[in-house]
């Protein structure tokens, strides 16, 4: 059994592989950033183009993303707070994370709080706020 590197303990395709690999769509903005961090960790940087919109996808460079997925080595990542969307806006969402990554021997980290909008039934990655 493959666990997934989302750090679920859960079984990868059970987990954030029902996601990457098109079984299913992330119900919750917790679960969409589980499965991107996942994307980067097995280097499917198509994943990652398909789950944003707006700002994080005008901005975003497929080239450099893919060769800094390529030279790191991922290390793990905490959720600090992922609350569910509320009644007041069902469509919007918020999860502060913390994703630790090696590069080129240095142990780094990237704090965000990433914004998730949801379009008819599927929630994608919009925009971030480093910490």
């Amino acid at each position: 059994m493959e666990l997934c590197p989302c750090g679920s303990n859960k079984n990868y395709f059970t987990c954030c592989g029902a996601f990457i690999e098109n079984a299913e769509l992330p119900p919750t903005p917790e679960a969409l950033m589980r499965s991107r961090y996942t994307a980067y960790t097995k280097i499917n940087i198509g994943y990652i183009i398909k789950t944003m919109k707006g700002k994080a996808a005008k901005h975003f460079d497929a080239i450099k993303s893919l060769q800094w997925a390529k030279k790191s080595k991922w290390l793990g990542l905490t959720i600090i707070e992922a609350p569910l969307p509320n009644k007041d806006n069902p469509k919007k969402g918020l999860v502060e994370f913390i994703a630790k990554y090696e590069l080129n021997g240095k142990q780094q980290s990237i704090h965000e709080v990433s914004e998730f909008h949801r379009y008819k039934d599927t929630w994608y990655y919009t925009n971030g706020v480093i910490k």
